[in-house]
């Protein structure tokens, strides 16, 4: 009773006559009551501290989930007006939702190739139309490629960062780097595509750990453009071998935009024929295996993710044309 008490005369400044009147077992409520309405600056009195709230926000430590996006189209190197166009609609997606790389689809310079690393098309319908992007970009070579020195392409690579050819046929493998790729692109050289290089391809894809698999050439498997199906000669022998073992095929050579899916196959990929980066289009034919087809200048936009395959066709005007997700 003794500390009551104490507490009672710390509060002396708001005691009344009343107050000294009463006993000391009657003090505590009044006590109480007047902790909190006199302000009596007293160092013993001590203010809790509310207990904090757990925080649900994600650790900041937390690992993003790998994300590849890149561009792609073919028959491209003709210097005019629609290549540039083209051109300035991919720089500005690019600027505004990001690209990794872009991927060219073959017949890279009208209308028969290049001479030499020194010709000067390198600049008037490459180096120069692209400059706005950083790249890299990761070539096909097509059947136009071949009427020139299609090596040429091949060594211009080692001559600076952004062409990447670095073979007729290859693979890349991203992120760069990494054990588990999330995708894995096999660059296959359509004009030249004999037993050894399905040997090749097959060997590859059995070896590939990458969760999304794609195939680049020039030439479509399939296509509803004015050069129809196998136009290079060689389904034969390349769809055995990507049989049940790619997820999407990426092709030029017919110049228009076409989706592509053929139920009787057996094989469990798509086609996309984006042949629309400059050179004069073609009319699109009627065809049941087309899922979307449209004859316009423009490029394909991809976005990979761990359980997603995501692509839209964009014309060069900017506009969404067509899009299109898998899932697995």
């Amino acid at each position: 009773m003794a500390s009551w008490m104490s507490l009672y005369k710390r509060f002396s400044p708001c005691q009344t006559a009343r107050v000294k009147q009463l006993r000391p077992w009657l003090l505590l409520p009044l006590v109480l009551t007047f902790l909190g309405a006199c302000e009596s600056g007293d160092p013993d009195v001590v203010t809790p501290t509310p207990s904090p709230i757990p925080s649900s926000a994600p650790s900041p430590s937390a690992t993003p989930e790998p994300r590849v996006e890149f561009f792609s189209f073919g028959d491209w190197g003709t210097g005019t007006p629609s290549q540039l166009e083209v051109a300035a609609s991919v720089e500005a997606d690019c600027a505004s939702r990001g690209c990794d790389f872009g991927l060219l689809l073959g017949d890279n310079f009208y209308p028969t190739g290049v001479s030499s690393v020194a010709d000067a098309q390198w600049q008037d319908k490459f180096e120069n139309v692209y400059d706005g992007l950083a790249g890299p970009f990761y070539v096909v070579l097509g059947n136009h490629d071949y009427d020139g020195n299609e090596q040429a392409q091949v060594d211009y690579t080692a001559t600076q960062s952004r062409w990447r050819l670095p073979a007729r046929s290859y693979s890349i493998r991203l992120p760069e780097g990494a054990a588990e790729p999330l995708l894995e692109i096999f660059v296959i050289d359509s004009n030249a595509f004999g037993p050894s290089a399905a040997t090749a391809l097959q060997n590859a894809l059995d070896a590939s750990n990458a969760t999304w698999k794609l195939l680049a050439l020039h030439h479509p498997i399939y296509s509803n453009g004015l050069h129809g199906d196998d136009s290079a000669g060689i389904n034969a022998l390349l769809i055995p071998t990507i049989c049940n073992k790619i997820d999407a095929v990426l092709a030029g050579h017919d110049h228009l935009f076409s989706h592509l899916d053929d139920p009787n196959d057996g094989c469990a990929f798509r086609q996309f024929v984006i042949g629309t980066g400059g050179k004069d289009l073609y009319a699109t034919n009627s065809d049941p295996r087309a899922v979307f087809s449209e004859s316009t200048f423009g490029f394909g936009r991809f976005e990979v993710e761990t359980h997603r395959l995501y692509m839209e066709f964009r014309r060069s005007n900017g506009s969404l044309a067509y899009s299109f997700e898998a899932n697995k």
